[in-house]
């Protein structure tokens, strides 16, 4: 998600220092110089995991767009530091902050996306949290981390944007899955039946896996990656750090099997990514049939693109295409002149919701497309429409930019 999704870049760094602080807290307190080294391997392993993981898409994303967390603007004290379509003042009107009333007019969203357990799973991360100030001993240490983790990843929630309740618990609750996942665990801690804590933890496993199954075709690696895992920690867990020389095999065969899975997983997503095909939700009218155009037959064009902000397709099947996104309503005529000011060669306009009146019932309003083609016939053409969303081409023009008035 850190890699993926630019509002999710501040999970990484949390879960990275609450989940070290304590073990090297507990060496310290120990004064246990191995317990410190062995720690800190442990970072070196996990720090390599993720930059491993993330870096292709901030590469990526600094070679396409000079932004690692491109689409959102990054301003620090007033100066931009790198610049996006998602403006720093779009993302405030999106984000909760610490403004929480629209959260606790929709509490039942919690309930609905977590069951009725979900205020004593919470109490319980912050009880955990709370315990190190009764103790910094043993394992409680770490269980107290565990808590404060569930904690900092519940105010990061509060100012992610796009984290506003909506008609549903689907739109926002997502992204406090790893607030509920890691409640759920400092919960359980306090569960002295060893049968009792593995029941809880076999149920969150088994959940995880069916949520996971239910959004890849893939749910197949998955499982082999989980049982490596398993063999991983339970069967060769004492030659990670010395191993000898008759263990060797055996655990070297285990990366060259993980790493297996891992490609082939790589290669079956890479395989679905280039027959991805784009469809019309129910927020949505056109969307999908003019995307999948865009995406597949059109490159190295300027494209100014209205109507809906989820404009990423539109950048092509090798990312070919530059981008601008006009948001909010416009006329036709506001709409050619930001066209020409932007130099762009093309103009996509979908159909905008005039009105959300459930969780999946939406009315439409016309696509500023409609109006371009009344109002300026001679300046744009048509390469492409469905369900009143278009593609429309800027007929060339000579000469310095100027403003163009009605009736020209």
């Amino acid at each position: 998600m850190a890699a993926t999704k630019y509002s999710g870049v501040i999970y990484a760094p949390l879960i990275l220092v609450v989940i070290l602080v304590p073990h090297l807290a507990r060496g310290l307190l120990l004064r246990d110089d191995l317990w410190c080294k062995r720690d800190l391997v442990h970072l070196v392993y996990l720090m390599t995991a993720a930059i491993a993981v993330a870096s292709p898409w901030y590469l990526r994303n600094v070679i396409l767009w000079s932004n690692p967390i491109y689409p959102a603007e990054v301003e620090v004290l007033g100066i931009t530091l790198f610049e996006g379509p998602m403006r720093r003042e779009t993302l405030a009107e999106t984000t909760l902050g610490w403004r929480i009333g629209p959260l606790i007019a929709s509490v039942w969203h919690f309930f609905a996306a977590f069951g009725w357990l979900i205020p004593f799973f919470a109490l319980g991360a912050m009880y955990a949290a709370l315990s190190t100030l009764r103790t910094v001993r043993g394992s409680r240490l770490l269980q107290a981390a565990i808590g404060i983790l569930a904690c900092l990843l519940f105010v990061a929630f509060l100012h992610q944007p796009y984290n506003k309740p909506s008609f549903g618990p689907g739109y926002n609750m997502r992204y406090l899955l790893p607030w509920f996942a890691l409640s759920l665990v400092a919960t359980v801690g306090f569960i002295r039946n060893k049968l009792a804590a593995g029941l809880v933890m076999g149920v969150l496993a088994a959940a995880t896996f069916v949520s996971i199954s239910q959004w890849t075709r893939f749910w197949w690696v998955i499982l082999v990656c989980a049982a490596l895992a398993f063999v991983i920690t339970k069967v060769v867990k004492k030659t990670i750090w010395n191993p000898l020389p008759q263990t060797a095999p055996v655990l070297w065969g285990t990366r060259a099997v993980v790493l297996v899975a891992v490609l082939t997983f790589g290669i079956a997503v890479d395989n679905q990514q280039k027959a991805m095909s784009y469809t019309d939700s129910p927020s949505s009218r056109g969307w999908g049939d003019v995307c999948n155009f865009v995406h597949h037959s059109i490159s190295e064009e300027r494209i100014l693109v209205t109507g809906d902000a989820r404009f990423f397709p539109i950048y092509g099947n090798h990312f070919g295409n530059s981008v601008t996104f006009l948001r909010g309503r416009h006329s036709a005529l506001e709409v050619l002149n930001a066209s020409r000011e932007s130099d762009a060669t093309m103009i996509v306009a979908f159909v905008p919701i005039a009105k959300r009146s459930g969780l999946t019932e939406y009315d439409f309003g016309e696509s500023v497309g409609s109006a371009l083609l009344r109002e300026f016939p001679s300046q744009v053409e048509v390469v492409f429409q469905s369900k009143g969303a278009f593609v429309l081409k800027l007929v060339p023009y000579s000469g310095s930019f100027q403003l163009l008035k009605l009736g020209d």
